[in-house]
């Protein structure tokens, strides 16, 4: 679906394309991503999302997500599993509810989520069902919540490890994890983290 040409901004009405269960959006003129895509729940309870993969390329390095793929009811959305997000995250700033209730969300694969420029970060409420994501190394260097994510597989318990930036000697930053994945951390893992002068809740 070549949008760009339309829109810096692509707001969909939901996720409900053509019947299908795997879009591709090319945002070549895209610089943020706020309100992509938004599935309405709060006047109609039987949405019925169809799609389960949704690939997005942009190859600008965008200043927003904000909202991007916001499910505005935690009840509405139960088939998008797959989110391909080939874009450079690098001069992202906010993060905010990026992947919003977006309760069967298993997979955050395509670019690495860089989070060198954000100042927020509070992206992944609802996603109980994340398994994969992966994320820049060492450029996370704001307190971060997995706290609603209880599935994260070990590689992405490390990619987030290796994704903290070293704060040592500088303000420390919270680490939130849900309490079943702060038990797979090994000693070792713990004790890098608070090497690199975070703190960490589960």
């Amino acid at each position: 679906i070549p949008l760009e040409r339309y829109s810096r901004q692509i707001q969909l009405t939901s996720l409900n394309i053509f019947g299908k269960s795997e879009a591709v959006l090319n945002l070549d003129s895209a610089e943020n991503l706020n309100a992509l895509c938004t599935i309405q729940g709060q006047n109609n309870s039987n949405v019925n999302t169809t799609l389960e993969h949704l690939i997005i390329n942009c190859p600008n390095q965008v200043s927003a997500l904000n909202q991007m793929l916001h499910c505005d009811n935690y009840n509405v959305d139960k088939k998008l599993k797959r989110v391909t997000l080939n874009v450079d995250t690098q001069k992202t700033t906010t993060f905010m509810n990026a992947f919003n209730n977006l309760q069967a969300l298993e997979i955050i694969d395509g670019t690495p989520l860089n989070l060198t420029s954000a100042t927020n970060v509070s992206m992944f409420g609802g996603c109980n069902s994340l398994v994969y994501v992966r994320f820049a190394f060492n450029t996370i260097h704001i307190s971060v919540s997995f706290s609603r994510c209880p599935n994260l597989s070990t590689d992405t318990i490390q990619s987030i490890i290796d994704g903290l930036a070293d704060l040592t000697g500088g303000t420390a930053q919270t680490l939130t994890l849900h309490a079943t994945v702060g038990g797979k951390l090994t000693d070792e893992q713990k004790a890098t983290i608070t090497a690199k002068n975070w703190e960490l809740v589960y």
